[in-house]
């Protein structure tokens, strides 16, 4: 009996290390790079847990920080991101640390505090200004070009498109059927 015990205790344990060198983190989730004057280049950082995270602290960078010929762009203090929610950091500011991102593409890290990278991506060539490169679904491995981008919300409305919304079916001669038609994007279709 002892010995079954022991060994429960040894497997939950060996399984909560596990969970814990597992545990879903913060990750890049979108990046634009065709920025102008008005709209400049930004990274979208996504919190895929159920818990708010501070990730003051925490750097993200290009080349230049990687190889150390500029210094590496620091999430300023305050950098709470809610759970499942979003935060976008400007990056090609007048900031030492600013970088553009390069619309031919560019490899970006992303670490933490400690120092330890917890995630990067080879952004790709992006061509028209109303897109972006990201995950979709949010924080998948799934990377593709988004059109139109969104900036500090979910990847999701570019899947959905303009939907049937409602239907009216029981119509007479002063209400005929009728079908409603919803736009959930931000632009016309």
């Amino acid at each position: 009996m002892k010995k079954n015990y022991l060994l429960l205790c040894v497997l939950l344990s060996a399984f909560l290390m596990l969970q814990s060198v597992f545990a879903q983190t913060t990750v890049i989730n979108e990046l634009y790079s065709r920025g102008t004057d008005a709209e400049l280049d930004w990274i979208e950082i996504y919190n895929p847990t159920a818990s708010s995270i501070d990730i003051t602290g925490y750097k993200i960078y290009d080349s230049g920080g990687f190889n150390g010929t500029k210094p590496k762009k620091d999430f300023p203090l305050g950098s709470v991101i809610p759970a499942n929610g979003f935060l976008v950091i400007i990056v090609d500011d007048t900031a030492a640390s600013g970088f553009g991102l390069s619309s031919s593409g560019e490899k970006v890290w992303f670490e933490n505090a400690s120092g330890l990278v917890i995630d990067s991506v080879d952004l790709v060539a992006i061509t028209d200004t109303a897109t972006s490169y990201g995950r979709l679904p949010n924080g998948s491995a799934n990377w593709q070009i988004l059109n139109p981008r969104t900036r500090g919300i979910s990847n999701y409305v570019i899947n959905i498109g303009v939907v049937i919304n409602e239907l009216y079916s029981r119509g007479t001669d002063a209400e005929l059927d009728w079908i409603e038609i919803y736009n959930p994007l931000a632009t016309s279709v």
